[in-house]
């Protein structure tokens, strides 16, 4: 297998092992463990060794690793910037509804979900658990259903005649999984099906930790159960849920294990930042607007003086999936920049700073990308619609470190179910590798 369908299968191992941004980070953290990074906790003192790999994970959902520099010096930092999060349905805390006799799930709407591509799909639940042992203290796990217990049904088209002709869909009344019947006389307690299934797949998930048996709260996110594919004649395209922007955090990942074999690095600090909460605005103590990249930066560089000279010549590549060509829909972008899935890393620029991409960034970025032998695309969106942004333009404005923002090209992105090209992964790696690597 050489390396690019290495790339591919790897990729599409941990996406079907990644439901939520919690099952991200501890996939990413597996990895980095077992390529000899050491787990670092932001609440004891640091004590780094030159050339040692280490990562740091903040409240189950956020990663950034590194390889530690020569103490003192002023090297530059190498920073692929992306996110953990994706638009999906979050299970509210008083989660079971019912409705004509069955038991539904109360769902809120995370991010810019493309809501109708979650019907008639088969769904589990996935995420983050806070519960009690049986001395009363309190533990989180992730925990992963695993199975399909939940379905989105649509109304057929006998009862709905303009379906085909667009319908609003009511996120409240219209966006509830449907769970399990209503048994006789039954009402919503802390000791209904779906928490006992909970209970039971906490105990498999999670061997070596205390067993909760009863449940404080959650942090739970329904999936499609439908695992990545290859597809296309030649098997050119990837499809899958939550390429944007696992497909990054993964390509991001297997560069930066790759550097990390290499003898210490004497001109600059490689770096894999991962933020959960993305999709929401990155508002948060995890979120790449909150202190956790500036935190870390801080203990690799106690000096400020230090710190302030390494990051004036510091670089970040903020990688967020792109906006393919889409044929059926040629005139919803700027035929001038519309980019190619397989035709390589696609360059993100806004006038208004929507992305961090500048002149500088650009030309830099597309250097690396001619040194590596990797073709690149240009992407604007048309003058007549708004445009979307990145933890590009919050990270570089609070780090002040030189960003430029890309992605590789997808079609239906925040639909639960992406495309992206199998060519577009290992140009992406190849490029990550040259950051990484090279002056």
């Amino acid at each position: 297998m050489n390396q690019s369908s290495g790339l591919v299968q790897s990729t599409m191992t941990r996406l079907q092992a990644a439901p939520t941004p919690f099952h991200a980070v501890a996939v990413m953290s597996e990895a980095l463990s077992q390529s000899g990074f050491k787990r670092l906790e932001e609440t004891d003192n640091w004590q780094l060794i030159p050339g040692q790999g280490y990562y740091v994970i903040r409240d189950f959902g956020s990663l950034i690793a590194f390889v530690a520099p020569p103490p003192g010096k002023p090297l530059p930092v190498r920073m692929a910037g992306t996110h953990t999060d994706s638009p999906v349905l979050k299970l509210k805390p008083n989660a079971l509804k019912k409705k004509q006799k069955l038991w539904t799930a109360d769902v809120q709407l995370y991010g810019g979900i493309l809501l109708s591509t979650w019907f008639d799909r088969d769904l589990s639940l996935a995420g983050l658990v806070t519960g009690l042992d049986k001395g009363g203290d309190t533990h989180h796990q992730l925990v992963d259903l695993k199975e399909p217990l939940a379905v989105l049904p649509n109304l057929a088209i006998h009862l709905n005649r303009g379906v085909n002709e667009g319908v609003k869909i009511n996120t409240h009344e219209q966006m509830n999984p449907v769970l399990f019947p209503v048994l006789e006389g039954e009402e919503a307690n802390s000791d209904n099906p779906l928490t006992q299934r909970l209970l039971s797949q906490l105990a498999e998930d999670n061997p070596n930790q205390p067993v909760i048996t009863a449940i404080l709260d959650w942090e739970l996110c329904f999936y499609d159960l439908q695992p990545p594919a290859l597809i296309g004649l030649d098997r050119q395209w990837l499809t899958s849920a939550r390429l944007d922007n696992l497909l990054s955090c993964f390509v991001g990942l297997e560069a930066l294990l790759n550097t990390s074999n290499d003898e210490i690095n004497t001109d600059f600090i490689p770096m894999l930042a991962c933020f959960n909460h993305e999709e929401v605005g990155s508002t948060s103590a995890t979120g790449a607007a909150s202190n956790f990249a500036e935190s870390v930066l801080h203990r690799i560089f106690p000096d400020p003086t230090t710190m302030a000279r390494a990051i004036a010549a510091s670089w970040m590549i903020s990688i967020d999936n792109a906006h393919a060509c889409h044929p059926n829909y040629p005139a919803t972008q700027d035929e001038q920049h519309c980019p190619d899935i397989n035709g390589g890393p696609v360059i993100k620029t806004n006038a208004n700073q929507r992305y961090a991409t500048t002149t500088l960034s650009s030309g830099f970025f597309k250097g690396l990308c001619h040194q590596a032998g990797v073709p690149v695309q240009n992407f604007t969106v048309r003058a007549d619609m708004p445009c979307g942004s990145t933890i590009g333009p919050m990270l570089s404005s609070r780090l002040g470190m030189k960003t430029v923002d890309i992605g590789v090209p997808t079609w239906a992105m925040h639909s639960i179910r992406e495309v992206a090209g199998v060519n577009d992964l290992d140009h992406l790696y190849k490029v990550l590798i040259r950051f990484f690597h090279h002056t």
